[in-house]
Protein backbone atom coordinates (compact mmCIF):
# COMPACT_ATOMS: atom_id res chain seq x y z
CA UNK A 1 0.00 0.00 0.00
CA UNK A 2 1.56 3.80 -0.80
CA UNK A 3 2.10 5.39 2.11
CA UNK A 4 0.28 8.66 0.56
CA UNK A 5 -2.54 6.20 0.92
CA UNK A 6 -2.13 5.10 4.77
CA UNK A 7 -2.33 9.28 5.70
CA UNK A 8 -6.13 8.60 4.99
CA UNK A 9 -6.73 5.82 6.79
CA UNK A 10 -8.99 6.43 9.64
CA UNK A 11 -8.55 3.60 11.77
CA UNK A 12 -9.22 5.84 15.09
CA UNK A 13 -12.32 7.71 13.36
CA UNK A 14 -15.04 6.27 15.67
CA UNK A 15 -17.75 6.94 12.67
CA UNK A 16 -16.17 3.93 10.92
CA UNK A 17 -16.80 1.64 14.02
CA UNK A 18 -20.53 3.01 14.06
CA UNK A 19 -21.54 2.85 10.29
CA UNK A 20 -20.03 -0.20 9.49
CA UNK A 21 -21.77 -3.64 8.93
CA UNK A 22 -23.43 -4.92 11.82
CA UNK A 23 -22.85 -8.16 10.56
CA UNK A 24 -19.14 -7.68 11.42
CA UNK A 25 -19.70 -5.93 14.91
CA UNK A 26 -19.39 -2.94 12.82
CA UNK A 27 -15.53 -3.64 12.46
CA UNK A 28 -13.73 -2.50 9.17
CA UNK A 29 -12.41 -5.91 8.41
CA UNK A 30 -11.26 -5.15 4.57
CA UNK A 31 -9.10 -2.01 6.13
CA UNK A 32 -7.65 -4.01 8.60
CA UNK A 33 -6.56 -6.23 5.49
CA UNK A 34 -5.22 -3.48 3.53
CA UNK A 35 -3.21 -2.91 6.93
CA UNK A 36 -2.16 -6.13 7.46
CA UNK A 37 -1.10 -6.84 3.74
CA UNK A 38 0.20 -3.40 2.84
CA UNK A 39 1.56 -1.60 6.12
CA UNK A 40 1.14 -4.00 9.32
CA UNK A 41 3.38 -1.58 11.66
CA UNK A 42 2.58 1.59 10.98
CA UNK A 43 2.53 5.40 12.71
CA UNK A 44 -1.09 6.68 11.82
CA UNK A 45 -2.59 10.73 12.41
CA UNK A 46 -5.67 10.79 14.82
CA UNK A 47 -7.94 14.00 14.72
CA UNK A 48 -9.82 13.24 17.65
CA UNK A 49 -10.07 16.38 19.97
CA UNK A 50 -8.86 15.53 23.55
CA UNK A 51 -6.64 12.37 22.30
CA UNK A 52 -2.95 11.57 20.70
CA UNK A 53 -1.98 13.14 17.48
CA UNK A 54 -0.76 9.54 16.12
CA UNK A 55 -0.22 6.28 17.14
CA UNK A 56 1.68 3.12 16.20
CA UNK A 57 -0.92 0.81 14.73
CA UNK A 58 -0.26 -3.52 14.46
CA UNK A 59 -2.15 -5.51 12.31
CA UNK A 60 -0.98 -8.82 12.36
CA UNK A 61 -1.31 -11.14 14.81
CA UNK A 62 1.89 -12.05 15.14
CA UNK A 63 3.43 -8.84 15.82
CA UNK A 64 0.48 -8.28 18.54
CA UNK A 65 1.14 -12.04 20.13
CA UNK A 66 4.88 -10.54 20.41
CA UNK A 67 4.37 -7.16 22.04
CA UNK A 68 2.09 -8.64 24.64
CA UNK A 69 4.45 -11.15 25.28
CA UNK A 70 7.61 -8.51 25.82
CA UNK A 71 5.97 -5.96 28.75
CA UNK A 72 9.99 -5.24 28.92
CA UNK A 73 9.66 -2.99 25.56
CA UNK A 74 6.03 -2.27 25.73
CA UNK A 75 5.34 -0.56 28.40
CA UNK A 76 1.45 0.50 29.94
CA UNK A 77 2.68 3.63 32.35
CA UNK A 78 1.63 6.15 30.10
CA UNK A 79 -1.48 5.05 29.51
CA UNK A 80 -3.21 2.11 27.48
CA UNK A 81 -5.50 4.96 25.42
CA UNK A 82 -6.01 7.26 22.70
CA UNK A 83 -6.91 9.93 25.01
CA UNK A 84 -4.41 12.38 25.75
CA UNK A 85 -4.81 12.18 29.45
CA UNK A 86 -5.58 9.08 31.78
CA UNK A 87 -7.28 9.38 35.08
CA UNK A 88 -5.00 6.30 36.05
CA UNK A 89 -1.04 7.83 35.19
CA UNK A 90 0.12 9.92 38.01
CA UNK A 91 1.53 12.57 35.42
CA UNK A 92 -1.98 13.39 34.59
CA UNK A 93 -3.19 14.27 37.92
CA UNK A 94 -4.86 10.01 38.46
CA UNK A 95 -4.82 7.54 40.25
CA UNK A 96 -2.37 4.48 39.15
CA UNK A 97 -4.22 1.40 38.45
CA UNK A 98 -3.35 -1.98 37.56
CA UNK A 99 -3.63 -1.76 33.88
CA UNK A 100 -1.54 0.90 33.48
CA UNK A 101 2.20 -0.11 36.29
CA UNK A 102 4.88 -2.26 34.90
CA UNK A 103 7.16 -4.38 35.84
CA UNK A 104 7.16 -5.79 39.14
CA UNK A 105 4.27 -3.53 40.68
CA UNK A 106 1.97 -4.75 37.61
CA UNK A 107 2.75 -8.24 38.47
CA UNK A 108 1.83 -7.90 42.55
CA UNK A 109 -1.47 -6.28 41.55
CA UNK A 110 -2.28 -8.87 39.02
CA UNK A 111 -1.80 -12.09 41.03
CA UNK A 112 -4.08 -10.67 44.04
CA UNK A 113 -6.86 -10.13 41.06
CA UNK A 114 -6.05 -13.64 39.45
CA UNK A 115 -7.86 -15.16 42.16
CA UNK A 116 -11.27 -14.08 41.52
CA UNK A 117 -11.25 -14.87 37.46
CA UNK A 118 -10.31 -18.66 38.07
CA UNK A 119 -12.63 -21.05 36.33
CA UNK A 120 -13.60 -22.07 39.62
CA UNK A 121 -15.04 -18.54 40.09
CA UNK A 122 -16.45 -17.54 37.16
CA UNK A 123 -18.78 -19.79 37.25
CA UNK A 124 -20.30 -19.19 40.57
CA UNK A 125 -21.63 -16.24 38.17
CA UNK A 126 -23.13 -17.62 35.86
CA UNK A 127 -26.98 -18.75 37.08
CA UNK A 128 -26.43 -14.75 38.00
CA UNK A 129 -25.46 -13.62 35.02
CA UNK A 130 -28.18 -16.15 33.13
CA UNK A 131 -30.35 -14.43 35.31
CA UNK A 132 -30.03 -11.02 33.98
CA UNK A 133 -30.10 -12.18 30.39
CA UNK A 134 -33.33 -13.65 30.70
CA UNK A 135 -34.56 -10.37 31.71
CA UNK A 136 -33.69 -8.26 29.60
CA UNK A 137 -34.81 -10.59 26.45
CA UNK A 138 -38.12 -10.86 28.57
CA UNK A 139 -38.60 -7.29 28.72
CA UNK A 140 -37.79 -6.74 24.85
CA UNK A 141 -40.29 -9.77 23.85
CA UNK A 142 -43.49 -7.90 26.31
CA UNK A 143 -42.68 -4.73 24.78
CA UNK A 144 -42.80 -6.88 21.36
CA UNK A 145 -39.85 -5.93 19.49
CA UNK A 146 -36.33 -5.02 19.71
CA UNK A 147 -33.37 -4.03 17.08
CA UNK A 148 -30.29 -5.64 15.87
CA UNK A 149 -28.31 -4.55 18.98
CA UNK A 150 -30.61 -5.65 21.49
CA UNK A 151 -31.49 -2.17 22.08
CA UNK A 152 -35.37 -2.35 23.39
CA UNK A 153 -37.42 -0.43 20.23
CA UNK A 154 -40.52 0.63 22.50
CA UNK A 155 -39.06 3.16 24.57
CA UNK A 156 -39.16 6.59 25.88
CA UNK A 157 -36.34 8.69 26.24
CA UNK A 158 -35.69 12.31 27.03
CA UNK A 159 -31.61 14.26 26.78
CA UNK A 160 -29.96 17.25 26.98
CA UNK A 161 -26.55 18.29 25.72
CA UNK A 162 -23.52 19.57 27.98
CA UNK A 163 -20.56 21.05 26.62
CA UNK A 164 -17.49 21.54 28.15
CA UNK A 165 -14.01 23.05 27.60
CA UNK A 166 -10.80 20.56 27.87
CA UNK A 167 -10.39 22.24 31.12
CA UNK A 168 -13.42 21.72 32.58
CA UNK A 169 -13.17 18.22 30.99
CA UNK A 170 -10.12 17.27 32.96
CA UNK A 171 -11.17 18.58 36.18
CA UNK A 172 -14.39 16.26 36.17
CA UNK A 173 -11.49 13.65 36.75
CA UNK A 174 -10.88 15.51 40.00
CA UNK A 175 -14.38 16.97 41.30
CA UNK A 176 -17.95 15.16 40.21
CA UNK A 177 -20.28 16.71 38.43
CA UNK A 178 -24.07 16.89 39.78
CA UNK A 179 -26.79 17.38 37.01
CA UNK A 180 -30.27 17.13 37.51
CA UNK A 181 -33.18 16.50 35.31
CA UNK A 182 -36.89 16.62 35.99
CA UNK A 183 -38.31 13.19 33.78
CA UNK A 184 -42.05 12.34 33.26
CA UNK A 185 -42.40 8.67 33.31
CA UNK A 186 -45.24 6.73 33.05
CA UNK A 187 -46.40 3.99 36.21
CA UNK A 188 -45.22 0.08 36.56
CA UNK A 189 -42.52 -2.11 35.91
CA UNK A 190 -39.18 0.08 34.47
CA UNK A 191 -35.97 0.27 33.53
CA UNK A 192 -34.27 3.22 34.14
CA UNK A 193 -31.50 4.16 32.56
CA UNK A 194 -29.08 7.39 33.01
CA UNK A 195 -26.02 7.69 30.67
CA UNK A 196 -23.42 9.73 29.45
CA UNK A 197 -22.16 9.68 25.36
CA UNK A 198 -19.01 11.35 24.51
CA UNK A 199 -19.64 12.87 21.18
CA UNK A 200 -16.00 13.84 20.62
CA UNK A 201 -14.94 10.32 21.01
CA UNK A 202 -18.41 8.13 20.63
CA UNK A 203 -18.29 6.59 24.05
CA UNK A 204 -20.67 5.98 26.49
CA UNK A 205 -21.19 4.91 29.87
CA UNK A 206 -24.82 3.77 31.44
CA UNK A 207 -26.20 2.32 34.21
CA UNK A 208 -29.59 1.01 34.26
CA UNK A 209 -31.97 0.69 37.42
CA UNK A 210 -34.77 -0.98 37.70
CA UNK A 211 -37.99 0.77 38.52
CA UNK A 212 -41.08 0.72 40.07
CA UNK A 213 -43.94 3.19 40.14
CA UNK A 214 -47.17 2.32 41.69
CA UNK A 215 -50.63 2.51 39.99
CA UNK A 216 -53.11 4.62 41.48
Amino acid sequence: MPTGDLREVSVFDPDVYANGDPGQNGLPIELFARLRNGAPCVRLPCDIPGHEKSAWVLSRYEDVSTMLREPDHFLSGSGVTMRATHTTVSEDGGKPAMITMDGAAHVRNRRLVNRGFTPAVVRRFEAHFRMIAGDIVQRAVDLGAFDFYGNLVSARSQTFKLTVTPAQYTGFYRKPLNLSLAIDLPRGQLALRAGVFDTAASKAGTLEIPLTIPKK
